[in-house]
């Protein structure tokens, strides 16, 4: 066991649950210590494994004190120490809970556009004599590429952000009544 993955995983954790739940920035900044506090590991054979691998973090004193009952006892300390780096690191995802938010908004507002320019859209066409469906089509296409769009823009790296758009983009469109 390394910290590194410790800490990929709880960083993975939070990420899935500003996707999947659409957390704000407050619960996500909440969920920070959650998911810090329950990565720590519990078994002291496997945080003296930590610090094996890093040494680090055996040298330095945690600012919040000793964890578990407060006692300073070495293992005590090594957890105060984990949880610490736990919590900064996957504290760097949060805010992306923001950038999602934005992301979200300007979907919707696009995806309401759309609705009411659809209309439009279906009028012209038959006017035109043209292909409906190849419309409607092309029509969804845009919204995906949109959706990618603010992805990229407001969340490049939160993984899951490209897929959970788009699936929003597919649930609006399979309600979309032609």
């Amino acid at each position: 066991m390394r910290l590194q993955d410790v800490i990929e995983n709880a960083k993975s954790e939070l990420m899935q649950e500003i996707v999947h739940d659409e957390l704000s920035f407050d619960d996500a900044c909440d969920r920070v210590h959650e998911i810090s506090d329950s990565s720590v590991p519990v078994y002291h054979g496997e945080l003296i494994q930590l610090a094996q691998d890093d040494m680090t973090l055996m040298l330095e004193e945690p600012e919040s004190g000793p964890a578990y009952d407060g006692s300073p006892t070495a293992i005590n300390v090594l957890a105060a120490v984990v949880y610490e780096r736990i919590c900064q690191e996957v504290g760097e995802i949060a805010p992306m809970a923001e950038g999602y938010e934005t992301a979200r908004e300007e979907l919707e507002s696009y995806l309401n556009d759309a609705e009411e320019n659809w209309a439009e859209k279906k009028e012209e066409i038959s006017e035109e004599g043209g292909d409906e469906d190849l419309a409607f089509t092309e029509f969804s296409d845009l919204a995906h590429e949109f959706a990618s769009e603010v992805a990229q823009e407001h969340v490049p790296d939160l993984e899951g952000a490209h897929e959970a758009l788009n699936s929003k983009v597919l649930d609006f469109f399979s309600n979309f009544s032609q």
